[in-house]
């Protein structure tokens, strides 16, 4: 087992450097995309930049002072602002407008009043749809309930009280705004779940657990996105076809912003991507017992063997959820999230950073053992003692080559590693051939041995 483990952590050290290429090329390549949106973004604010750069330079220097010193007024520039007004602040708004009507003299025709009565009905629609995702069996919650801006305008104008209408538009407007803050929210909460299983829980009842915990914060998000949806819909109606405001929520929008958040395309990738290789692999097989028999492959067979359907799909796939191809979704850029481009691009520009601190690392650690291995070649400890001229020149010998070997090791990281950041794209069909991240930190070999080999991520 020593045996084992041993030449196992061998084959990870002499396969970092092909390791890290990889990343620091895919780390590059990120941070150019989230540069460059950064700055569209940027110039899109036009003065906006110069009051924020003020904003966190005022904020910095209060920092810098004692906490019983700071002034409280100057505003966190970090701190995501929810811009327009909560539910609360509407049906106050529209509960003041009532109580207005009221002391002018205006008849009331129900002890409850409009917004409160157009209040409930939407807290109902709310429960129906938490409760039409938790029971399938026909029950009262599926009976549809149909407020104002549900109807046609022609119903809606004989049918309804005057204002009604303009009641629930309002509500409907903090409810779009209400709905994506907490859509934001737990798909926040749904990242940080998932990375504190992947990095904290391994045994069978903690990952039941956790996967209880990921449900629940999932049905939150389905209904998050459903109250939404139903805003949209309720404002598109009075107002007309793509004039809400608002954009459409489509289920590809819901997703998180820094992060693949679907296992199943991750693992079709990989395996599209596997499947692709092995079929170009045997056609190169067979263009070569083909060759030495000095034959030619037929058009139709090259045709049936070029997998061109195998790249098809991979290229869906990596579109997907491809971290170089991964666009973020409008919803990260809507009502005062436009501040999460900043912290993407931070993101990426620090994953740079980790990957050349880490290459240097491995550089130092590998001049580190070719120098433990050059002390061991003078070597005269208790062990040397009686031992003869040719031993220790044995010794010797295999220290000296230990030391060579990390030597080696160096140089040639050294030279992978040289002018990479300056032509990324240059080796773009490489980079993303379908094995992931993980994938590749398990596919580490030995130099000389098939470096694309594949090991399944533990699922």
């Amino acid at each position: 087992m020593n045996d084992h483990f041993g030449h196992w952590n061998w084959v990870k050290l002499t396969g970092l450097g092909t390791l890290l290429l990889k990343r620091y090329r895919l780390a590059i390549r990120e941070m150019n995309i989230h540069w460059e949106n950064l700055k569209e973004f940027t110039e899109g604010k036009g003065p906006d930049t110069v009051k924020w750069e003020a904003m966190i330079r005022a904020w910095e220097g209060e920092l810098e002072k004692p906490e019983n010193s700071r002034d409280k007024t100057v505003i966190n520039p970090y701190e995501v602002p929810r811009s327009g007004l909560t539910e609360s602040d509407v049906r106050l708004h529209l509960t003041e407008a009532e109580a207005q009507e009221a002391a002018e003299g205006l008849f009331a025709i129900h002890d409850v009043g409009p917004t409160a009565f157009l209040s409930q009905l939407l807290e109902l629609e709310d429960q129906h749809n938490r409760q039409t995702d938790e029971d399938e069996a026909e029950h009262v919650e599926n009976i549809p309930i149909v407020l104002p801006l549900s109807l046609p305008a022609s119903e809606r104008i004989s049918g309804c009280r005057s204002g009604l209408a303009s009641i629930e538009e309002q509500l409907r407007k903090a409810h779009l705004r209400a709905s994506l803050n907490s859509l934001q929210n737990h798909l926040h909460i749904k990242f940080r779940l998932l990375t504190y299983r992947k990095t904290n829980i391994k045994a069978q009842g903690m990952i039941t657990k956790s996967q209880a915990l990921l449900k629940r914060n999932q049905r939150q998000i389905e209904s998050d996105a459903k109250k939404y949806r139903a805003a949209w819909r309720a404002l598109e109606s009075i107002r007309g076809e793509g004039k809400s405001g608002w954009k459409k929520l489509s289920h590809q929008d819901v997703r998180m912003m820094g992060n693949d958040d679907n296992s199943a395309l991750g693992m079709e990738r990989k395996w599209v991507g596997k499947q692709t290789r092995d079929r170009e692999a045997a056609l190169n097989a067979v263009m070569q017992t083909d060759n030495n028999h000095g034959g030619m492959i037929s058009s139709d067979s090259r045709s049936s063997s070029d997998g061109n359907d195998g790249n098809e799909n991979l290229d869906r796939v990596r579109a997907q959820v491809g971290e170089g191809y991964r666009k973020t979704s409008w919803i990260w850029r809507e009502e005062g999230t436009g501040d999460l481009v900043d912290q993407a691009t931070l993101d990426e520009f620090v994953r740079v950073g980790l990957l050349e601190e880490e290459k240097r690392r491995v550089l130092v650690s590998l001049e580190y053992h070719a120098k433990e291995w050059e002390g061991r070649a003078t070597y005269d400890g208790p062990l040397s003692a009686g031992k003869d001229t040719a031993h220790l020149e044995g010794v010797q010998a295999y220290a000296l080559s230990q030391a060579a070997v990390f030597c080696a090791l160096a140089k040639r990281f050294v030279g992978l590693w040289k002018g990479v950041g300056v032509d990324v794209e240059g080796d773009e069909a490489r980079e993303m051939d379908g094995a992931s991240e993980d994938e590749e930190e398990e596919d580490a070999e030995v130099f000389g041995v098939d470096e694309d080999a594949e090991i399944p991520d533990n699922i």
